[in-house]
This record gives C-alpha cells, structure tokens and sequence, in this order.
C-alpha cells in the first residue's frame, strides 16, 4: 500500500490527466438531455479533485460531505447509461423541487434580492418542464437509485456514515469535536482514507461508463483508466469492490455536437 501522500500527489496529477483527455474527446449527444451522464460525470471529477485538495489541507469536514455528492452521483450515472428512463425520472424530480422551493422562495419577504434574480423565469420554465412530463412522471427516494443501480447495501452502510457526517447529528458532532473527554470547537482530524480511495475508485468506473456511452476513443482514455484503477488498487484499504459490469452503449446518430 503506498503512502497517502504519494497517493494524493500522483492523483492530483491524474485527475488533472484526465480532465485534459474528457475536454478533448469528441462526444455525440443525440438530444436536449443527452448530456446527462456527462454533466453528472464532470461533477464527480471535480468534486474528487477538491477531495484531494481539502485532504491535503487537512480540512475534512467539507471533504466528507463532498464525498456523498460522489457517491450520489456515481449512482445516478450507473442509472443513466442503463435506463433512458431515468433521466426522465430525474427531470421530473428537478423540476418538482425547483417549483416547490421558488414558490416558497418568491413568498419570503426575508430572502436576499440576489435569490430571486431571475426566479419568475426559473418556476415558469420548471412549471412547463412538470407539464411536459405529465403521465411520465415517477417519484423517486434516494434509497430507489441506489437500489436500481444494484447497490442497496452501499445505502445502508457507506452513504448512511456519510450523511451523518455531512449533518449535525449526534455521532458526527461526537467524532469531530469530542476528545478525550473535552469539546474541540476545531474539527478533530480523522482518518478517512477508505472514503478518499473510495471516490478514487468511483472515478475510474465512471470514467469507464462514460466512454462506453458516449463511444469514445477507448485507447485514449484506456490510459487515465489504468492509471487511475492502479493507484486505486495500490491505495485500498479493502479488498476491491466487485467488479463493476460495462453497459452496453445505446444506439445513437453520428451527429458530433462537441
């Protein structure tokens, strides 16, 4: 098992890599909301690469909350490049909870100016998005994606400890500012290495899924996978996860739009 810091280190640079290699590639979208496992999969880098930037700063409060978004959003784009449904699932979902909060928002005498810029425009086009998808609405919990994209047990366990991190709750205000039987008003530093190799291992299964649904060139960004998987492999702390299976890719016009 390597060192941590070697492992941030050469992962900063891979995640750098591999930002270069996506920007690069040529992706063919085939409609308006065809860019959703890119969208989720640009998300998850980012959020590994200030992962890796708070661990090295040794704030892991935020980390760990970036964590979850991680792992929320692998879910998602598991459930996306194996059911076309979904994403309209998820559009429903935005645009329910977009009409919820700015009708509430719109009603608040005590919210700042800069909330409501454009927050007419916004409910209206959520509105039209909730009519357009009439009769194909599905509600969704967050325990049903994990359980559609085969990982129930990660609900229970691994997102369950990071939600409670991510609140106030009890235990999280016990394991990060109770030591030895005084209350530190500085976050006591932790050991996350397993949540730090986790969205490591995260974002080379998404980066696979990606470029087997978008059919990108795969000995191009073979590369950043192996690399990526290797460093994985040399940091875990744990037996591997189990082999995640590739989708096949939908069928899609040749019509590069990037």
């Amino acid at each position: 098992m390597v060192k941590k810091e070697c492992f941030l280190r050469c992962m900063g640079r891979e995640v750098e890599n591999t930002y270069i290699a996506i920007e690069s590639a040529k992706f063919v979208i085939s409609d308006d909301r065809d860019d959703l496992p890119l969208l989720l999969f640009s998300r998850i880098i980012s959020s590994v690469e200030s992962v890796i930037t708070l661990e090295v700063m040794e704030q892991r409060d935020g980390a760990l909350v970036l964590c979850r978004v991680v792992l929320e959003t692998y879910i998602d784009i598991v459930n996306c490049v194996v059911n076309d449904e979904y994403k309209n699932v998820l559009f429903y979902e935005f645009c329910r909870q977009e009409t919820k909060f700015l009708n509430f928002m719109l009603k608040d005498t005590n919210v700042d100016d800069g909330m409501r810029a454009n927050a007419d425009k916004r409910l209206e086009m959520a509105k039209r998005g909730l009519a357009k998808m009439k009769g194909k609405k599905e509600k969704t919990t967050i325990s049903k994606r994990f359980e559609s994209a085969g990982h129930s047990s990660w609900y229970y366990t691994i997102y369950n400890d990071l939600c409670r991190n991510a609140h106030g709750s009890l235990d999280a205000l016990l394991g990060s500012h109770f030591s030895n039987g005084d209350v530190c008003a500085r976050k006591t530093n932790g050991d996350i290495n397993f949540y730090i190799w986790l969205v490591s291992e995260l974002l080379w299964r998404s980066l696979v899924r990606i470029a087997v649904y978008y059919k990108l060139c795969a000995q191009r960004l073979s590369v950043n996978v192996r690399r990526l998987k290797m460093l994985c492999d040399m940091f875990s702390p744990l037996p591997q996860l189990e082999k995640p299976t590739t989708p096949p890719a939908p069928a899609r016009p040749a019509r590069p739009c990037w």
